[in-house]
């Protein structure tokens, strides 16, 4: 299934290791924009508890759930 990789840090890389997985359809809380250029946004994963960043050129956001990815 479609996923996106979590990573943390304030400023997140695309190459930077995965801590989680964002499947199509999760709850997901965003948190705001990350700091430096504002392509990366944190967000939680309610299924699992995990708090990372995601680029946002990845995905696309619905009300409240990653709705798709854009890869």
């Amino acid at each position: 299934g479609a996923r996106v990789p979590l990573v943390r840090g304030a400023e997140p890389r695309q190459s930077a290791a995965g801590l989680g997985t964002a499947y199509k359809g999760d709850t997901c809380t965003s948190h705001g924009w990350a700091e430096g250029d504002g392509t990366w946004v944190k967000v939680t994963i309610q299924r699992t508890g995990v708090t990372g960043y995601v680029h946002s050129l990845l995905v696309a956001w619905g009300k409240e759930e990653l709705s798709r990815t854009g890869a």
